[in-house]
């Protein structure tokens, strides 16, 4: 497999960059590789001992091992055994879990040894994108392996791919052509019926495995697949009889059975409350990072506590408490945290339910006791809300529980059904998962469809536009989608030494009278190359702008090369991640966003209350949130954005003197009218009790 090197951890080439020849691969494994191949070991074959040793180091990883004693001892064996995979796995697979970003590196060179191996090939897409997305992920994959129905072994890791990248559709076309090809080898069939257990699929594994079987008879691995598969089958069947036979979607059965559980239970434990008062309320979400629907999340929690805490009526409803916030983790990614100190501030703590005791803690009592055998099938972000979250919440009788965004519904929602919670919001905040690739999962729908089935479970969303596309999708009425537009407080203005430091140095090197700005996650779904491309676009027509980005995120570093390879690094000031955001979005003239995909974007609210009109893509519920020709302009398409057309539409908003002050009065009252955290607060405080 022929390798390409194109900076993947930090994305420093441009998007117009040209693949390069690799140079040779260089990281710990290569070099002890290497090392043992110069010293004349290529041929030497380890012993069942040394083999029993890794076996351990792999065993061991699983608790808290010594990370750096067992690469060392992994290490030596790589360079006794340079031609053996399993050694230059486990090493690779230490790197994973130290964290260390070198794993990609030490995973492409074990692909380009062994190129007939699967599993190194995988790896790669998986670091790829987790560091730099799915799209780098996708065009990785494509250059190095393009679709070959000539091959099915080729076609099969093909396959695989597409399941890495959660082109869940694509994949199954593929290994169905796999199954279908006469030609395909019994090691190829007895990878896809592996690739279907991982999946959590043995309904469909043990499908192939017929095949397989009928084709070749009956070799030592396949009969060890279909051991495992004959006792999962009948474990499943013991707890599904009714399962039926040409069923291939284990998990949407699994699914429909704890429902019909759920279903029959709910009537014994729903408890009514009285209109005027809002009791226990739990509100969940995946983490606490710098993003929009967290800021959305801690607006709502903040104003129903401090409603709480004074006595001071919401809209009429007495919050009478406790409040708490719940979170799947704080450190599933960087800064997971940043808001908690806001809470604190306001007395609140913040509960990891990942941290909580399974079965809460009695798995004879607990709720899912009926059938936890069948948990392992469910999609392992759905086991783990259930198993950690349903005793808790059946233990804490929350009158209203309020879970935010696709993934933690997906995680969380079952395990409030199964609890009894009698009211039950799902908050979404942007388009559906069908209309997000990289984010859309088979189960989605099947769930979707399985809560709102439940009396007293209520779909809310940011958008009309979001709104209506769930309605749709889960072909549900448009009016049993409530929205709630975002609440947006006018940001603070204020800037610490640190900030205001770098604003005096930006002033120095760029002096230039305008400044257009933008506040985003640098991703490839707020398109930092493309907003930079417009800038250069812009500044070929005055060349009196300059420009301010405030945000992080994995494309950062290849956005600040591109910037220097457009010939705009003098005048693009780039402010990492920022706590003063009002500070900064004082010092623009106009804002542009250019996002793919959105909710309702509080980042266009933020700035027009700041007086800064805005452009934006129509993303989402992006046109919602702007008063077009008044406070800004919404570009007429998403997919198709031409950077010397956007950049004749932010020059008609960069302003100067009197009329930049006019301009800024309308729009920060246009603002201030349509999205107050008082209307936020007061629509959702009647929508818990409706």
């Amino acid at each position: 497999m022929k390798w390409l090197r194109r900076s993947p951890r930090n994305n420093d080439a441009g998007p117009a960059d040209e693949p390069t020849a690799a140079p040779e691969i260089r990281d710990p494994i290569s070099e002890r590789a290497r090392r043992g191949s110069e010293l004349g070991n290529a041929a030497r074959r380890p012993t069942r001992a040394d083999l029993e040793e890794a076996r351990a180091i792999l065993a061991n990883l699983k608790q808290d091992a010594d990370l750096a004693v067992a690469s060392e001892i992994a290490l030596a064996f790589v360079e006794r055994y340079p031609s053996d995979e399993r050694f230059q796995t486990i090493v690779a697979r230490i790197l994973e879990r130290k964290a260390d970003q070198g794993a990609i590196d030490a995973w492409a060179g074990i692909a380009a040894r062994f190129p007939q191996s699967h599993d190194p090939f995988i790896r790669v897409l998986r670091w790829t994108r987790r560091l730099n997305g799915p799209k780098a992920a996708a065009a990785l994959r494509d250059s190095q392996l393009p679709r070959d129905p000539g091959d099915p072994d080729r076609l099969m890791l093909y396959g695989r791919s597409c399941l890495e990248l959660q082109e869940y559709d694509e994949a199954e076309e593929v290994f169905d052509a796999v199954l279908d090809d006469h030609r395909s080898s019994a090691r190829t069939l007895t990878q896809l019926v592996t690739a279907y257990r991982n999946q959590r699929q043995p309904l469909r594994a043990h499908s192939v495995l017929e095949t397989a079987k009928a084709r070749f008879g009956s070799n030592p691995a396949l009969l060890d697949l279909g051991a495992k598969l004959e006792a999962e089958l009948l474990a499943i069947r013991s707890s599904l009889p009714d399962l039926p036979e040409t069923s291939t979607n284990l998990q949407n059965e699994i699914v429909k059975r704890i429902f019909s559980l759920a279903l029959a239970r709910r009537p014994q434990v729903i408890r009514q409350q009285a209109s005027q008062f809002l009791g226990s309320t739990i509100l969940i979400n995946a983490g606490l990072g710098a993003g929009g629907a967290e800021r959305q999340f801690v607006n709502t929690v903040i104003g129903l506590q401090r409603a709480a805490e004074t006595g001071t009526p919401i809209a009429g409803i007495d919050v009478l408490g406790p409040v708490q916030v719940v979170c799947r983790s704080l450190a599933s990614r960087a800064q997971g945290d940043f808001f908690v100190p806001l809470l604190h501030q306001h007395g609140l703590g913040v509960l990891e339910y990942t941290a909580l005791p399974e079965f809460g803690g009695r798995v004879r009592n607990s709720t899912l006791r009926d059938f936890i055998q069948l948990l392992d099938y469910l999609p392992p972000q759905m086991r783990v809300g259930l198993v950690r979250l349903t005793d808790f919440l059946r233990y804490a009788e929350p009158d209203v529980v309020h879970i935010w965004q696709d993934g933690t519904i997906l995680a969380t929602g079952l395990a409030a059904v199964l609890a009894g919670v009698p009211r039950i919001v799902l908050g979404v905040r942007s388009l559906p998962p069908v209309d997000r690739p990289e984010r859309h999962r088979p189960e989605y729908e099947q769930l979707y469809r399985s809560v709102l089935a439940v009396p007293g479970v209520t779909l809310v969303a940011n958008s009309q536009m979001a709104a209506n596309r769930y309605a749709s999708w889960l072909e549900q009425p448009q009016s049993s989608v409530h929205v709630i537009p975002n609440g947006v407080a006018p940001l603070p203005s204020t800037a610490d030494a640190m900030t205001a430091l770098a604003s005096e140095e930006f002033d120095a090197r760029a002096s230039h009278p305008l400044t257009l700005g933008s506040v985003m996650r640098f991703d490839e779904n707020k398109r930092p190359y493309l907003w930079l491309d417009t800038a250069a676009a812009i500044v070929k027509r005055n060349p009196d702008v300059r420009f301010i980005l405030v945000g992080d995120g994995p494309l950062l570093a290849g956005a600040q090369h591109h910037a220097l390879r457009l010939g705009l690094a003098d005048r693009v000031l780039f402010t990492g991640r920022s706590h003063h955001v009002g500070y900064w979005l004082t010092r623009m003239d106009a804002f542009l966003l250019l996002s793919e995909h959105e909710g309702l974007p509080n980042v266009l609210i933020e700035a027009q209350l700041a007086g800064v009109p805005v452009v934006t893509t129509p993303a989402g519920g992006a046109p919602e949130a702007v008063l077009q020709g008044v406070t800004g302009s919404v570009l007429d398409s998403t997919t198709t954005v031409d950077p010397e057309a956007t950049a004749e539409t932010v020059l008609s908003w960069l302003k100067v003197d009197d009329a930049r002050r006019q301009l800024a009065e309308t729009t920060r009252d246009w603002a201030q009218s349509n999205f107050s955290l008082d209307r936020m607060l007061e629509l959702t405080a009647a929508l818990y009790l409706s």
